[in-house]
């Protein structure tokens, strides 16, 4: 029992303090110069980060920065990362930083590293009023990429996420995730849905998100049954080929240009794409006239199992739903083309979705002659 004991402390403590290690803090005098102040950082998956606004203007090369681990009320000043030696300014805001290419950068120093705790970074000019992004890497005992994001707008924030449908089935619709944000984004705001089918997200995938007001939503594309679905939420200045170039996702270069993320509180959000069977949807539409209802013919089918529902989207405001697979009628108050959407979904959940555009057309008149 002693030794189970010794060996659960010994990992505990390596474990343990691998993690403690982490920067945790950022020092700076970036957002009240000439006052330096420390804050706890926010760990937002592999990234660490904190923002503020600049409430004081500063000359470049005179507001300073460093992390260290600790919290932002007792920082503990080793490890550092910080520059080695001497006095050197990040290369510029809005960039990602590469710890091997610059000086001035968030270089591991600790007290058997050359002796020396390193030394404090200088920062570009800064801007009262607008908002400062800190973004450094978790690397617990090597350089961390880092990165200060400048905007003219305080980012916003990924309130919630939902997804549609709940039941995801091989063959079945594509995935819609929704989220809401705090305000409308800053047109210099990109929302990503970033998605994998590996735990390391080696690969990933992006997706901008469409948005309207505050909320915006992007598709998932379904993949293989089976498959267990990881995806987060995250925005950025930077487009999808700065973020993912020559079409490969760097996620180094998604994290450290991050301005605010929705992970579910840092564990992702999942799915498991289920192998039963989805159905086939499938409709047709008699003559569309306004005024008169339009008569839709449901021809969906599944192979095995049933299908439990259908719902109808007229493409107007109208929508319409029965039990198994049930036809509907709708009446059109104008002329137009409407997209109308058919979605099934069988006793698994499954669900299914078709769509065409129909023509709705004046309603005839007649103009025949009075008799004699």
């Amino acid at each position: 029992m002693r030794g189970l004991k010794f060996t659960f402390f010994i990992l505990l403590f390596i474990f343990g303090f691998k993690a403690y290690c982490q920067p945790s803090v950022i020092g700076t005098s970036a957002f009240n110069h000439p006052t330096f102040s420390t804050y706890s950082l926010n760990t937002l998956g592999k990234l660490k980060q904190y923002r503020a606004i600049c409430n004081v203007s500063v000359t470049a090369g005179n507001a300073k920065w460093l992390f260290c681990r600790g919290t932002g009320a007792s920082p503990i000043y080793s490890p550092k990362w910080n520059p080695f030696s001497g006095t050197h300014s990040i290369p510029s805001f809005d960039s990602i930083i590469n710890p091997s290419l610059t000086n001035g950068s968030a270089r591991y120093n600790a007290a058997t590293h050359a002796g020396n705790q390193g030394v404090d970074g200088y920062l570009p000019a800064l801007v009262s009023g607008r908002y400062y992004t800190f973004n450094v890497g978790d690397n617990s005992s090597t350089n961390n990429y880092m990165a200060v994001w400048e905007t003219t707008f305080n980012p916003v924030n990924i309130l919630s996420t939902t997804q549609s449908p709940g039941v995801v089935c091989s063959n079945g619709d594509s995935i819609t995730i929704s989220v809401l944000t705090s305000s409308s984004p800053n047109t210099a705001e990109k929302i990503y849905l970033r998605y994998t089918r590996d735990s390391s997200f080696s690969p990933s995938f992006l997706v901008q998100l469409s948005f309207s007001g505050s909320t915006g939503s992007a598709k998932i594309p379904v993949l293989n049954s089976g498959d267990t679905i990881r995806y987060y939420l995250f925005s950025s200045v930077l487009n999808t080929s700065q973020l993912a170039p020559s079409g490969v996702v760097s996620e180094t270069n998604c994290d450290m240009s991050t301005l605010a993320m929705n992970n579910n509180s840092n564990n992702n959000f999942r799915f498991i794409i289920s192998s039963a069977p989805s159905p086939t949807s499938s409709f047709s539409a008699g003559a569309a006239c306004v005024g008169v209802a339009t008569s839709f013919t449901n021809s969906s089918s599944i192979n095995s199992g049933s299908i439990t529902t259908s719902n109808w989207a007229y493409g107007d405001t109208g929508t319409g739903s029965g039990s198994g697979i049930s036809n509907s009628t709708h009446t059109y108050a104008s002329t137009g083309n409407y997209q109308v959407i058919l979605t099934v979904t069988s006793n698994n959940g499954c669900q299914k979705s078709s769509n065409q555009t129909i023509q709705v057309n004046p309603k005839p008149t007649t103009n025949g002659l009075l008799p004699h």
